[in-house]
């Protein structure tokens, strides 16, 4: 059975990080899927509201997609590398890795 496509988009590995399951305060890997944009006079005024904002030397990353894996010895996704993000109809999501 096939199912739509309905969001699909090439994003980037912005940043990878361990952070700490609330419940039972186990490591997770936090993985930030996006791109990056330049830092514009209007930008920087906006994101220096936001504390959490993490820039890039001039860029700055936009986030479209965060996974949080728990129990992986070894994860697949490297900082910088390109993905291509796909949602379907059925609510599956599929990442395959560009070159």
């Amino acid at each position: 059975m096939t199912t739509n496509i309905i969001f699909e988009k090439e994003v980037i590995v912005t940043e990878i990080r361990c952070i700490r399951e609330v419940q039972t305060g186990d490591a997770i890997h936090q993985i930030q899927f996006g791109d990056y944009i330049k830092s514009t006079a209007e930008i920087v005024q906006k994101i220096n509201q936001m504390s959490n904002v993490v820039r890039v030397g001039d860029d700055i990353p936009v986030q479209w997609f965060t996974l949080n894996v728990k129990n992986v010895k070894v994860i697949p996704y490297k900082v910088g590398s390109k993905w291509k993000l796909a949602m379907n109809e059925n609510g599956s999501i599929t990442m395959v890795e560009l070159p």
